[in-house]
């Protein structure tokens, strides 16, 4: 018999329930066809399947079930009833909780997640305190935590809010750095504020996260606040390098709090804003097909590599080569060349741009310290999770 599926939006983990109760889930998919396969029952071994029509939403069985629907729902109200206890007692990610009670119960192991994270969801909310209203109750909810002990005050300039945490263990150690790395993350932060901001430091070849701050904004006032703030409670700390990304807040309040930093930019983010505009300008296309333009791109890209006193000299000369481009293009090439001049040889110090005979030369440290908190970025961006 074949089933009119409804307009079902077809992404997998999409549940199909067809009128006779049975379940199926996506498979794979083909050009106007989605095969499906039963949710469930590995243990009685059912090779239900069947197929969906993209167009007319319409089921077709292709083999039948050999269990009833009733041994269907019991086994998800008792797979839902271990999942919500699960979410009640630990403070894992949900989707890690569900992982562990499915890695213990195979019998369960073709129901999606997303059948069940609503109600998780809601077990995890029953045991948790409400969710703080502003900054000064999360503070206060920080500092009755178990992680109290990290909180190192706020600092307030008008609006802006700035919240330091960092471990009294580590302060010793920080009068022997002398290489420092900065950046933000808008991923995992509490819904109270607007990114965390985090410096690290250099121990022989590690790169390690030593303080972290909560801001509620970007601006260079609060950076100030905040490093001033770390200067008095942390008088040991004097690094002699530096390194962040591009934003010019940031690395301005650096430089007026760390008087005398040698302070230098990532070059994956240089390159970084390069490519970008190429996209912008609609230059992309003719980087990949024309190897002269691309060459002089990179060689642009590339600028940094040289000793500070060298890079004007060799811009001017990739500045006036030749291309064989169209009209349109190289209208937008000449805007391209003027972007780079007004922003980064003009408008960026030399000494921050060139990277010539250092050790590191990204802060891919900080980076790759974010790209695994964004992995937990459920957990992290909620008020508890984040504690």
């Amino acid at each position: 018999m074949d089933y009119d599926c409804g307009n079902h939006k077809h992404k997998r983990g999409t549940i199909f329930t067809t009128p006779d109760g049975f379940k199926y889930t996506q498979h794979k998919a083909r050009p106007g066809v989605i095969y499906l396969r039963r949710v469930l029952h590995q243990k009685v071994k059912c090779k239900g399947s069947a197929k969906l029509n993209s167009e007319s939403n319409t089921i077709y069985p292709l083999k039948h079930h050999n269990h009833l629907v009733s041994d269907y729902n019991t086994e998800v109200l008792v797979l839902k009833s271990k999942c919500v206890s699960a979410a009640r007692s630990s403070r894992e990610r949900l989707s890690k909780v569900f992982k562990d009670v499915v890695r213990d119960d195979p019998s369960a192991i073709d129901i999606p997640y997303k059948t069940l994270e609503s109600a998780m969801y809601r077990a995890r909310r029953e045991i948790e305190p409400p969710i703080p209203k502003g900054v000064t109750e999360f503070c206060q909810l920080i500092v009755s935590s178990d992680f109290g002990i990290y909180y190192k005050g706020e600092v307030q300039v008008g609006c802006e809010t700035g919240v330091i945490f960092f471990s009294d263990k580590i302060k010793i150690s920080l009068s022997e750095v002398d290489h420092i790395y900065f950046d933000g993350t808008f991923y995992t932060v509490p819904s109270q504020f607007y990114q965390l901001w985090t410096i690290f430091a250099r121990f022989g070849r590690n790169v390690l996260p030593v303080i972290h701050c909560l801001l509620t904004s970007k601006h260079e006032e609060i950076y100030t606040a905040v490093l001033a703030r770390i200067h008095e409670l942390v008088p040991q700390l004097k690094p002699i390098h530096g390194m962040s990304d591009w934003e010019k807040g940031a690395r301005n309040a650096v430089k007026r709090e760390f008087q005398g930093i040698h302070l230098r930019g990532c070059h994956f983010h240089y390159t970084q804003c390069i490519w970008r505009k190429v996209q912008k300008l609609g230059l992309s296309t003719v980087y990949h097909n024309n190897a002269d333009f691309k060459k002089l791109v990179r060689s642009f890209m590339s600028l940094p590599f040289l000793p500070e006193d060298q890079i004007i000299s060799v811009f001017n000369q990739l500045e006036v080569r030749d291309l064989p481009l169209s009209e349109v293009h190289m209208n937008q090439y000449t805007i391209f060349k003027k972007y780079l001049k007004r922003q980064w040889i003009i408008s960026t110090p030399r000494n921050e741009l060139s990277i010539f005979n250092c050790q590191h030369v990204t802060n891919n440290g900080a980076e790759n310290y974010y790209c695994r908190l964004k992995r937990t970025s459920w957990s992290l961006t909620r008020v508890y999770g984040f504690c």
